[in-house]
């Protein structure tokens, strides 16, 4: 019988704390090895990083999000028509969202939430860019498009953070992901046929701020800076028109 995902899981999981490599783990499951990597790769991030004591306070409430998030991942009660035969297939989606909803769980939330406003050149970096990989692996299309629209404004509050601080060297990697971002969202809205006007109101908000952002600050940069500063505003600026144009309706 095949292991299920979730005994794999804390297996490699054991393994992992032994000091044993990923790829053994992924090699001795090769069917889970898809969903596996991603999850193995936050467990190791967080080994290296150190242990997180988490309050009582806060695992209470991380229960509730991940009660709530499997709750919004269940398909909804329907009858059973009397001539079909039950499958365990149709619950494997919702086996691999709890298991990597309680991993995140398990192996420290705190460290996740405290790594949500960091810059590339901040420790705890990796570990936002691995849990944001998992929520869009997780996600539904709609929620994904929302995922992409959030992490893409994300991407130009940091641009900003960094301008500011003068640390531009950073500037080009983040407008890289900023346009990943926006391209992968304007794709899945009209793939899915979800609401453009809804995504183009994210879109058109975050651009009035963002751009405001980085243009005060390149007013005020040095000379050195501004190069790349203007380089990462000009970009992000043709990627934000491009989006809305996608989204807009043609006559």
């Amino acid at each position: 019988m095949r292991a299920e995902l979730e005994d794999v899981l804390h297996e490699c999981i054991e393994r992992l704390h032994r000091g044993g490599p990923i790829q053994e783990c992924l090699t001795r499951y090769p069917a889970h090895a898809t969903k596996l990597a991603p999850l193995l790769e936050i467990v190791q991030t967080l080994r290296v990083l150190g242990e997180v004591t988490i309050t009582d306070k806060a695992r209470l409430t991380q229960k509730l999000r991940l009660q709530q998030a499997i709750s919004e991942h269940t398909p909804s009660a329907r009858p059973p028509a009397p001539t079909r035969r039950f499958s365990w297939r149709a619950l494997r989606p919702l086996a691999a969202v709890a298991a990597s909803l309680a991993l995140f769980f398990l192996l420290g939330f705190s460290l996740i939430q405290a790594s949500a406003g960091t810059l590339p050149d901040q420790p705890l970096c990796k570990v936002k860019l691995i849990s944001e990989s998992l929520q869009l692996s997780i996600a539904s299309p709609t929620k994904k498009i929302e995922l992409h629209a959030k992490f893409a404004d994300g991407r130009m509050r940091e641009m900003a953070a960094l301008a500011k601080s003068g640390r531009v060297e950073h500037l080009e990697f983040l407008t890289q992901r900023m346009r990943n971002h926006m391209n992968i969202a304007t794709v899945l809205t009209l793939q899915f046929k979800s609401n453009p006007a809804e995504v183009a109101a994210i879109v058109k908000r975050s651009r009035e701020v963002r751009t405001t952002q980085l243009s005060f600050l390149l007013a005020r940069a040095p000379e050195e800076h501004k190069a790349a500063i203007n380089r990462a505003l000009a970009i992000t600026e043709a990627r934000y028109r491009q989006t809305l144009e996608s989204l807009t309706p043609r006559p």
